[in-house]
């Protein structure tokens, strides 16, 4: 009997001889990516399972408590929990607090936007009107101005904020009633052909923002106008029958039909199609999207990511990941402007059962030499055994996830990777922080029987030195709000719009030359407009076609795009300086920000 421990490890595990290795084939042999964890003695362990029981076993102790069974065990040592009220007026200061973030928020967006309008405005007219290079670029401002009448600094505003407001709205309304989920809710089909219609959710998704895009096509169409001083400032909006299609006052004009089709006029029909203003707009603005999509996560990744966050942030989890390559090199960029901060987990592929390493571990190499003492061993192979809070366990669905099972690692530089749960259910809780001291439960009460269930610590290899506790020491959470974060947000906002906007670049050149083409086809020729003038016969601009390009039109066209988007961003780094001494007055002021 006594050696029956030995023999069942024998024989389903590793000899007991033998030191812990990690098995490469049957991390190959797993199909859904499942990597097998163990702990610093060498045996296999679940946090999953762990944590479930840790939390059946919370759930009962908790209404055993409720029903007076058992006392709760309060630590003489901690701090005494906060009463009811005192949570709640703890709460309910964060909420205020997240509501003054979002109100700055709201008002900084609204503000940047207004004071960025009018180099914006300049922007698309040098990008869409040809203007003579022997022109400084504060001559062309002095100009613009003149021209315009200083109407360029609200040219085209309202209804561009209105066309964004109205494009939100239905997209958010689109998501509360969730259309297509009531559809499979009224066909009522079968698992399988539900599973075949699940196929259409992100076509019918991407059709429905292109009928929003056109439907308010009039506004976007208007707004364009006044910003290239195509059209007075006055009236703000459109009229309501623009927003009819194929009307006399509609933007959106039927392709005229011949008598006969041939294959000359079909050809023509087609060239009118593609070059319509319309789908050039929706086009831009679908590429739009998904640029911002996939260099959200890494840019924010970089800026606004938080070390040790007293609440745990959902939308975080839920947005889509950067491509890797792309995550490295935006990191990498705002690294070298001091705007963020080099990633501290490096993921990597799980088919091939790579680990997630921190940078700051050099992992040996085999056959390297080490010296114990005033002796040098060569040949040495690394020993690696993959811990709970070092490991990255992906998921079937590709997602990352990290077990939150809080075992000691050998390393202290690992323990920075554990999640914290909320500090308003903390005291809830409380076992998730303490679960490697000893206790005795009560299970279930059968008449006077009680029984008990002991849980003891895990096994592993302490580590008691300065560093440790130094670093257990840095790891205190801290209070992130919506308001602590605003800054963060601007900046990020701001570089995410800068490459956003110069990745469309080519997109937009051609849009606003469709545009103003389209609208000067559609007027008589001698009629009296604002801001009659050629539009741009290539795309550097210059007095002459094709054949009279020259490097010096090339240079001056790409400086005047350069140095307008230079002033932008210079003027959002004002507002961002304003915002931050703002948010930090207030915090200070109201919410107690600097005070222990």
């Amino acid at each position: 009997m006594a050696r029956q421990p030995y023999l069942t490890r024998l024989a389903f595990g590793r000899s007991a001889f033998e030191p812990p290795s990690q098995q490469s084939q049957a991390i190959e042999a797993s199909q859904d990516g499942y990597v097998q964890l163990y702990n610093e003695r060498g045996y296999p362990i679940n946090p999953r399972a762990r944590q479930h029981g840790r939390r059946l076993r919370e759930a009962q102790n908790d209404v055993l408590a409720a029903i007076g069974v058992v006392i709760p065990y309060e630590d003489p040592s901690e701090e005494p929990a906060e009463t009811i009220e005192e949570r709640r007026q703890r709460v309910e200061k964060l909420e205020e607090e997240d509501r003054v973030g979002g109100t700055v928020a709201l008002s900084t967006t609204l503000v940047e936007n207004i004071c960025t309008w009018w180099i914006g405005s300049l922007r698309d007219r040098v990008l869409t009107f040809p203007i003579p290079s022997r022109m400084q670029f504060s001559q062309v401002v002095t100009s613009e101005f003149q021209a315009s009448e200083s109407t360029i600094v609200y040219a085209g505003f309202p209804a561009h904020l209105l066309s964004t407001i109205a494009v939100q709205a239905s997209v958010y309304i689109a998501l509360v009633i969730k259309p297509f989920d009531r559809f499979l809710r009224w066909v009522s089909p079968s698992r399988k052909r539900r599973r075949s219609l699940e196929r259409f959710r992100a076509p019918f998704n991407n059709c429905f923002r292109l009928f929003v895009g056109m439907y308010f096509y009039p506004l976007s169409y208007h707004h364009t106008l006044q910003r290239l001083g195509l059209v007075p400032a006055r009236p703000l909006l459109p009229p309501w029958r623009a927003f009819i299609p194929f009307s006399s006052s509609s933007p959106i004009r039927p392709v005229s039909m011949p008598a006969m089709l041939t294959s000359a006029t079909i050809v023509d029909i087609l060239k009118a199609t593609t070059a319509s203003p319309l789908l050039f707009l929706c086009f831009e603005h679908f590429v739009a999207r998904w640029v911002y999509a996939t260099i959200s996560e890494a840019v924010e990744s970089s800026m606004i990511t938080q070390p040790h966050p007293d609440r745990p942030k959902l939308a975080s989890r839920t947005r889509r990941r950067s491509p890797l390559y792309m995550r490295n090199v935006i990191n990498l960029l705002l690294c070298k402007l001091g705007w963020g901060q080099p990633f501290q987990v490096k993921t990597s592929g799980h088919n091939q059962g790579e680990q997630a390493l921190t940078p700051d571990l050099v992992e040996p190499t085999p056959g390297q030499a080490a010296e114990v003492g005033e002796l040098q061993i060569n040949g040495l192979t690394p020993l690696y055994i993959p811990s709970a809070t070092e490991t990255q366990v992906v998921l079937g669905d590709g997602t990352p996830t990290r077990p939150s099972t809080p075992i000691l690692s050998s390393h202290p530089l690992l323990e920075a990777q554990l999640e914290f749960t909320s500090p308003i259910s903390q005291d809830h809780h409380t076992s998730n922080q303490d679960e490697d001291e000893p206790s005795i439960r009560i299970t279930s009460r059968e008449g006077d029987v009680h029984h008990l269930e002991v849980r003891l610590p895990a096994r592993f290899l302490a580590r008691h030195d300065r560093s440790s506790f130094l670093f257990q020491k840095e790891r205190s959470t801290h209070r992130v709000t919506q308001l602590s974060s605003e800054p963060a947000q601007m900046l990020s906002a701001m570089v995410k719009a800068q490459i956003v906007t110069w990745v469309t670049l080519p997109l937009k050149i051609i849009t606003l030359r469709l545009i103003a083409e389209h609208y000067l086809a559609g007027q008589s020729p001698g009629a009296s407009g604002l801001g009659r003038r050629a539009i741009r016969p290539w795309a550097f601009g210059g007095p002459g076609g094709m054949n009279q390009i020259s490097m010096r039109d090339v240079g001056v066209f790409i400086s005047r795009v350069v140095l307008s988007g230079s002033i932008e961003t210079v003027i959002d780094l004002g507002l961002w300086g304003c915002q931050w001494a703002v948010v930090t007055w207030i915090g200070q002021r109201y919410f107690c920000w600097g005070r222990i």
